[in-house]
């Protein structure tokens, strides 16, 4: 029980940064909780972190909600879209920070018994007083189970429009 609150308190203590997916096409079961941060550093040479939150809602659905240090704040809805290896997902969400806008991703993962690949499209269209902007980035993502309920977590995103690149490692504790 130690343990689990240790790694709890690490994750929140994480500061807070802009990151793209940091996740898999892996819905949570129903009641299921998990926690993560991540540090983020990007073509603009800036460094942050965010926490990210998520509950399996459904069998073939979970609902996320992150926060991070550019005072960003987002929602998304992630349902399965195929169950069977390699997993396949899809997200829409919402987001309000430097700019509002809405989210959607299509996310496929292979998993190689405790490393997980995941790759796909993020696409979000915000809105600003300078207009609509719709920025498009490839997420590369490897996630490796340190343990049954930990994993750590590397992530590449490219930008194809609208942005350049950002890389980021987190931890994810799953409840």
């Amino acid at each position: 029980m130690k343990k689990n609150i240790l790694i709890v308190m690490l994750v929140f203590v994480s500061i807070m940064s802009n990151a793209q997916v940091f996740n898999t096409a892996q819905v949570l079961e129903t009641g299921k909780f998990a926690l993560g941060s991540q540090v983020t550093f990007n073509s603009g040479n800036n460094l942050g972190a965010q926490i990210i939150g998520s509950y399996g809602i459904a069998p073939w659905m979970d609902l996320g909600v992150r926060v991070n240090s550019n005072n960003y704040l987002g929602a998304d809805l992630e349902m399965i879209i195929k169950k069977d290896k390699p997993y396949v997902s899809a997200a829409v969400g919402a987001h309000m920070g430097g700019n509002s806008g809405i989210d959607g991703t299509i996310i496929g993962t292979i998993p190689f018994s405790n490393v997980l690949i995941t790759t796909g499209l993020d696409v979000d269209l915000n809105f600003s007083n300078n207009g609509l902007a719709i920025p498009i980035w490839i997420p590369i993502e490897i996630e490796y189970y340190l343990k049954e309920h930990i994993g750590i977590t590397f992530e590449a995103d490219f930008g194809l429009v609208g942005n350049g690149w950002l890389t980021g490692v987190g931890l994810s504790y799953y409840f």
